[in-house]
């Protein structure tokens, strides 16, 4: 299998508490339904920022995710 070939991991860490709350879960299934249908692998988890997200974070390039994407406000990326 060629590096072309091979599928696409991308991880969705999502700040469930950015933004408006009530309008945070159709948000996310619509990120989730766009990414999915274009990658062939991906995973999502929820954090709140700077505890959780970063070592997530960390996980995610260690299990050899391609792609990392934060989903949420200014305090979801910042250290």
């Amino acid at each position: 299998m060629s590096k072309k070939d091979k599928p696409m991991r991308v991880k969705l860490i999502a700040n469930p508490g950015a933004g408006d709350v009530l309008k945070a879960a159709s948000r996310l299934e619509q990120v989730t339904s766009c990414f999915i249908g274009v990658w062939n692998k991906g995973g999502c988890s929820l954090a709140r920022p700077k505890k959780e997200a970063i070592p997530i974070a960390q996980k995610a390039v260690k299990d050899g995710y391609n792609v990392v994407i934060a989903m949420g406000g200014d305090g979801t990326i910042g250290r």
